[in-house]
């Protein structure tokens, strides 16, 4: 009985967390293909020069303490707003901080305008901490209506202004003016519709207690911020804001399906993980029907995209973006194993093993840090391909320590893996044919993606069934 009711009550919630990250994400994709028309690449290298020091930033905003809230069951309304005056607190010092190193980073980068673009980005990690208790509240108790109305709201409004600015030439300050609204919109929509207030409660016991499962949190977070951001920062140095721009199109392009599915899925499984944390029966088999969820989903939808890769970017972006479609195709293959690893890590913090999830990622940075080095000299190309290989070893890394503590046969999990990437292959196989028989791009893109997804179900029907089985199951 309990078994049925949690898969009735992850189903339902899957349903509006897919809802409202792909509502949300694609509006907001909507925008960023209409700004990518009006800007130009070195606008969008620029930003992303400025994106370690903001993810960094927003990571040590929250620091691990709304995970801590989350799974913690008995949170009191002194957890509550002991958490909140520390995101206060923690806010304003690092707007500070980055105020006072603007200069030194423009000067790093060797790009003057870099030092007032910094000070008003900067202004984004106050803003959202006075609304990031709000957030987590509203995840906890799983409310994803609301959700889904603030961010529609906030990212049409700051949306719509981005592209007014960028339509009368103000270049990369439409990108700048489009995240502050956001940030605002969003945070005065937190304190109008989530019925909670913070009372002039604070408990440095508190505080010690979240931290105790936070700080590990917080670690991995910043080494894996670090990790992700640090390429924008090595090619902002070392090349143009022009390559940057392509780099961080393509990049964001791949992230927009495989991360936000993932994330979606892994925000509903993690509350579910957490609730079953001492039931290991129960446990293992939430694991394994999560992960073949996770693959069905991701692993086709991302091979389908490397196939339209090309007819995707110049029908979406224009000819002007056609240097940064290899690159999106080569990143892509990169996240085919993203979903396993994050469903990994969720599973070591719902029973309680930060470290775990801290010794992954820490060896996983390592390994990423070092090819990057290694490739970094052979250009833009070959430092994508840098990236595949790390996540290809982190996947085994992870899979492999993850097996070993639920005590699942590896044998047994990796050939439904390899059934799922069989046919997804075969499906990409199929893409190309079809791409090489038309002319227009919108013709490629078109009958790639019906035909493409078409063969994918028709395959597996002929052979695994693995959708089907998957299907009966849930």
């Amino acid at each position: 009985m309990k078994m049925i009711m949690v898969k009735s009550k992850v189903f339902i919630d899957s349903i509006w967390s897919f809802i409202e990250r792909f509502s949300v994400q694609g509006l907001q994709f909507l925008f960023s293909i209409i700004l990518a028309r009006l800007l130009s690449p070195s606008d969008y290298g620029l930003i992303a020069m400025l994106s370690i020091f903001l993810a960094l930033s927003q990571t040590l905003l929250d620091c691990g303490f709304s995970n801590a809230l989350i799974r913690k069951i008995d949170r009191t309304d002194i957890d509550k707003s002991t958490v909140f005056f520390y995101n206060i607190l923690s806010g304003v010092l690092l707007y500070f901080a980055l105020f006072f190193l603007s200069p030194y980073i423009a000067l790093f980068y060797e790009m003057p305008i870099l030092e007032l673009l910094l000070r008003y980005m900067s202004i984004i990690i106050p803003i959202n901490a006075i609304s990031l208790t709000h957030r987590t509240l509203l995840q906890i108790q799983c409310d994803y209506k609301l959700q889904v109305k603030i961010s529609l709201l906030s990212i049409f409004a700051s949306g719509t202004v981005g592209v007014i600015f960028a339509f009368y030439g103000f270049g990369v300050w439409g990108l700048v003016v489009q995240a502050l609204l956001n940030s605002l919109f969003a945070t005065i929509m937190y304190w109008v519709f989530v019925k909670w207030q913070p009372k002039l409660l604070f408990s440095m016991t508190s505080l010690k207690e979240l931290f105790l499962f936070g700080n590990n949190i917080l670690l991995s977070g910043l080494l894996r911020t670090f990790y992700v951001n640090i390429y924008s920062l090595v090619i902002g140095k070392f090349f143009t804001p022009l390559d940057l721009g392509f780099y961080s199109r393509a990049d964001s392009l791949s992230q927009f399906t495989s991360t936000n599915l993932t994330m979606a899925l892994i925000r509903v499984f993690y509350p579910s993980l957490c609730e079953c944390q001492n039931d290991r029966v129960m446990l293992i088999n939430m694991y394994y029907k999560y992960m073949k969820i996770l693959c069905l989903v991701i692993f086709p939808i991302v091979t389908l995209l490397i196939g339209l890769a090309s007819p995707l970017v110049i029908v979406l972006l224009g000819d002007k973006w056609v240097p940064s479609i290899y690159l999106l195709q080569i990143l892509l293959i990169g996240y085919i194993f993203y979903p396993i690893y994050n469903l990994n890590n969720a599973f070591w913090q719902s029973i309680n093993r930060p470290d775990m999830v801290l010794k992954a990622e820490f060896m996983y940075k390592v390994i990423g840090f070092s090819l990057l080095l290694i490739t970094l000299p052979f250009g833009l190309k070959c430092l994508a391909w840098g990236t595949v290989c790390t996540s290809i070893i982190t996947f085994i890394i992870s899979f492999i320590y993850t097996m070993n503590s639920l005590k699942i046969s590896v044998s047994e999990v990796l050939l439904q893996i390899l059934k799922i990437l069989l046919l997804s292959i075969f499906m990409f196989v199929v893409v190309c044919v079809v791409v090489s028989l038309f002319c227009l791009e919108i013709y490629q893109l078109f009958f790639g993606a019906i035909i493409g997804i078409s063969s994918f179900f028709l395959f597996d029907y002929l052979t695994f069934r693995v959708v089907f089985k998957t299907l009966k199951n849930e």
